[in-house]
C-alpha cells in the first residue's frame, strides 16, 4: 500500500516525497520504474490483440526503460558530483526512477484510444513535460 501512496505523491507533492527519500534508502523508485513500465507494455500489447507481440513488448518495456534510466542517472550523478553534490549513485537512480509513475497517464490514454478517443497525443506531450519537471526536482 505504501508503494501506491508514494506513487500518488509523485503527482501531488513530489518535493516532500523526494526530501524524505534522500534521507533514507529504499528501492520503491526502481520498483515503480519496473512496475509502471511493464504495465504500459502490457496495456499496449493488449491493445494490439496479439499475445506474441505482448510478450515481446513486456521484455522490451522491461529492458529499454531500465537501461535508459540507468544511463540518464549516470550522467546526472556525474554532473551532480562536478557541481558539488554528495549523494550516492543508488539514490540518484532511485529518485530519477520515480518519473516512471507518470506512465499511468499514458496507460489511461492508450485505454481511451482503444475506445476511439484521440487524447493520446496531447497526453503524451503533457507526460513528457511533467517527467522533465519531476526529474529536475
Amino acid at each position: 500500500m505504501e508503494f501506491f501512496t508514494e506513487s500518488a505523491k509523485v503527482f501531488t507533492n513530489p518535493d516532500d516525497l523526494f526530501y524524505i527519500k534522500t534521507e533514507g534508502s529504499d528501492k520503491n523508485g526502481i520498483i515503480s520504474l519496473l512496475f509502471y513500465s511493464l504495465m504500459l507494455g502490457l496495456v499496449i500489447g493488449i491493445a494490439t490483440g496479439d499475445i506474441v507481440l505482448t510478450g515481446i513488448l513486456l521484455v522490451v518495456f522491461l529492458i529499454i526503460p531500465l537501461l535508459c534510466k540507468l544511463i540518464h542517472s549516470i550522467f546526472t550523478f556525474i554532473f551532480a558530483r562536478i557541481l558539488g553534490g554528495s549523494g550516492s549513485f543508488f539514490n540518484t537512480f532511485n529518485l530519477m526512477s520515480y518519473s516512471s509513475v507518470l506512465n499511468v497517464l499514458l496507460i489511461i490514454g492508450i485505454a481511451l484510444a482503444t475506445l476511439g478517443f484521440a487524447v493520446i497525443i496531447p497526453l503524451m506531450f503533457l507526460v513528457f513535460l511533467w517527467k522533465m519537471v519531476i526529474e529536475m526536482v
